[in-house]
C-alpha cells in the first residue's frame, strides 16, 4: 500500500504525473487499484484509470475507487 501526494505548491507541474507514470513503469501487478480524493479524479483518468464505482464515504473521507490495467505485466 502507498500514497502519493503532491504538495500544493507543485501541483500542475507534472511532478504527480511523472511519479505516477514511474510507479507504474515499474509495476509488475496485472491491475493497481486505488482510492481517489475526488480533486484527483480527473488527474487519474487522464493517466489511464477508470473509476470502478461510484463517490463512497468511509470515516467521512470522500473518494472514488479507481483502477489501471497494467498491459506490460508479465
Amino acid at each position: 500500500m502507498t500514497h502519493l501526494f503532491v504538495d500544493n505548491q507543485y501541483q500542475a507541474t507534472g511532478v504527480g504525473k511523472a511519479l505516477l507514470a514511474r510507479l507504474m513503469a515499474t509495476s509488475h501487478a496485472g491491475e493497481v487499484s486505488l482510492k481517489a480524493s475526488l480533486n484527483a479524479v480527473s488527474f487519474y483518468e487522464s493517466q489511464g484509470f477508470v473509476a470502478t464505482g461510484s463517490e463512497m464515504s468511509v470515516n467521512g473521507i470522500r473518494f472514488v475507487p479507481m483502477i489501471w490495467q497494467n498491459t506490460h505485466s508479465k
